[in-house]
């Protein structure tokens, strides 16, 4: 099962592997977008350098928001859903759950919510992957989400 190849990565690879599928998904909603000419349906900017500044989008989208995130849209959300029954061995739809939400909480734009849906997505089914280590599973899925996040930041510094 491709959980298990994952389980027996070490910590390093496992990071790499799920950073890089993350940039993927973002080079595919570029690219998807751009050749095909879609146009968004904007409902509010999204955090930049401009309106939060460098040491705003340090403290917020670095550190702040990569551990909020992961405590509310992968850990209290797990927490919340293998509670309930159905959902308890469950893992595609808890990982889908988990990441229409953490989609619908990035509200910036319509294909921004689709993206970052899929990559809630990606984020739980990491979390899920160590979940017998919950403070492992907690600390690389918020370490993923730094790396994603440093990625977009390094991204406007440039």
């Amino acid at each position: 099962m491709l959980s298990d190849f994952f389980r027996k990565q070490n910590v390093v690879i496992f990071i790499a592997i799920f950073y890089c599928l993350i940039l993927f998904i973002n080079a595919l909603f570029f690219a998807f977008t751009e050749i095909f000419n879609i146009g968004d349906f904007v409902f509010s900017e999204p955090p930049s350098l401009t309106n939060r500044g460098i040491l705003g989008m340090i403290v917020k989208g670095l550190i702040i928001a990569p551990l909020l995130e992961t405590l509310i849209y992968q850990q209290f959300i797990y927490y919340i859903l293998s509670k309930l029954s159905f959902l308890k061995n469950q893992t595609l739809l808890i990982c889908i759950v988990s990441g229409i939400v953490f989609g619908l909480a990035h509200t910036y734009s319509l294909i921004y919510m689709i993206q970052t849906s899929l990559i809630g997505f990606v984020f739980m089914y990491a979390f899920l992957i160590h979940i017998k280590n919950l403070n492992k599973s907690f600390w690389l899925v918020t370490f993923i989400h730094f790396m994603v996040n440093l990625s977009v930041f390094l991204e406007q510094l440039l």
